[in-house]
């Protein structure tokens, strides 16, 4: 975080720091969920839904597999 700090008190741009929406949702510490967490800032959609929703598409995306083998 220090780094990102420093990279923009030395340009016009603000840094925001968002967790999209990971706290709301009731989530503590720190995970890999960087791909769900980008899904819900850049399209709104609450955390939760993103993860539930890629969480779902992950086990069918699995199931399926497994039977292709």
């Amino acid at each position: 975080m220090n780094f990102f700090k420093r990279l923009f008190s030395r340009s016009n741009l603000e840094l925001k720091i968002n967790d999209g929406g990971r706290a709301a949702a009731g989530y503590k510490g720190k995970a890999g969920d960087c791909v769900v967490r980008s899904i819900a800032i850049v399209t709104g959609i609450s955390y939760q839904k993103v993860y539930d929703d890629l969480y779902k598409a992950n086990e069918e995306f699995r199931t399926i597999s497994k039977t292709k083998k």
